[in-house]
């Protein structure tokens, strides 16, 4: 008997761990927990149930904490819970509103930079040694650690860059971020590296935003951002709204050209949220954002 208690007590640790994984890959963008939620047809729905998902995910994380996988859910799922949830709908608001906005898109950063926490620690679990170089005002170390990573980095390079670029897009002034900013746009540069078409184009879209809204002198363009857009629209076939949300939003603002911006919302309107089910709640997410856009036109663009 006390054999059979020595073995349980000993594997209590393994039991706990299977289980946290369990759970952790049900919930993931990938297992059938996290299709419920990037499916759904109800975005208000998934927005009541995501914070207690957060939640459960930062729980399972503190359990597990060298759980690599579980780190770069948790961290992604809060950058994509900020931009749906929180800085979407703060730019909605009307400038009656001002103090709410303001209010919501600095949470909204702080949202970002928990989930770029988050995945960061993750790549220190893949590579040890990373968080120091990152540190390094020099560079160098940051440099070898990006050269070493390989093709199943790509989903954690990619959502540490975005977190931070969007935590510091909301707010440019923020000295402590803006003199960071050479290191997400290295960790994305060897995203796109390794794997250029990752998760439909997902960088190119990135990059179709800071191109258009960064100046020539530090990379940037409406030129460079046209060529992302038309690649962003190769490795999604077309089929994400999202991509001609960002197009509208960033280019055809930029340039003043209110055809270009009604255009590729219009398109965007276009596609089925059916034709894809797994992406089916970011299509409608992004399509309500498209008919708010278009209804807002004249926030844009003045009037002739």
């Amino acid at each position: 008997m006390l054999a059979v208690v020595s073995v349980l007590l000993g594997s209590s640790c393994s039991i706990n761990q299977l289980a946290i994984n369990a759970v952790a890959n049900s919930l993931s963008a990938g297992g059938a927990g996290g299709n419920a939620f990037t499916s759904d047809d109800d975005p208000i729905l998934v927005g009541q149930a995501l914070p207690f998902a957060l939640k459960l995910f930062e729980s399972l994380l503190a359990e597990d904490p060298k759980n690599a996988a579980l780190a770069l859910q948790t961290g992604s799922l809060f950058v994509m819970y900020a931009n749906a949830y929180v800085q979407t709908p703060a730019e909605m608001l009307p400038d009656s509103e001002f103090q709410r906005q303001s209010a919501m898109l600095e949470r909204a950063k702080e949202l970002y930079l928990r989930g770029r926490k988050y995945v960061l620690e993750g790549v220190e679990v893949r590579h040890p040694g990373f968080a120091a170089a990152l540190a390094d005002s020099k560079g160098d170390a940051l440099a070898g650690q990006l050269a070493a990573m390989r093709k199943p980095d790509v989903p954690y390079l990619f959502w540490a860059a975005a977190g931070w670029m969007a935590a510091y897009a909301i707010n440019p002034l923020d000295f402590n971020l803006a003199i960071t900013i050479k290191k997400p746009l290295a960790m994305m540069a060897a995203a796109e590296r390794l794997d250029t078409g990752f998760d439909q184009g997902a960088i190119h879209t990135f990059y179709l935003t800071y191109d258009a809204s960064a100046p020539e002198s530090l990379g940037g363009g409406l030129e460079k951002a046209r060529s992302e857009y038309a690649l962003a629209l190769q490795y999604s076939e077309g089929k994400q709204a999202s991509v001609y949300v960002a197009y509208a939003q960033s280019v055809a603002v930029r340039d003043h050209n209110p055809q270009e911006f009604r255009e590729a919302l219009e398109k965007a309107l276009t596609i089925d949220p059916n034709a894809d089910r797994a992406n089916r709640l970011a299509t409608i997410i992004a399509q309500n954002q498209a008919r708010w856009l278009l209804a807002h036109i004249d926030d844009y663009f003045l009037s002739p």
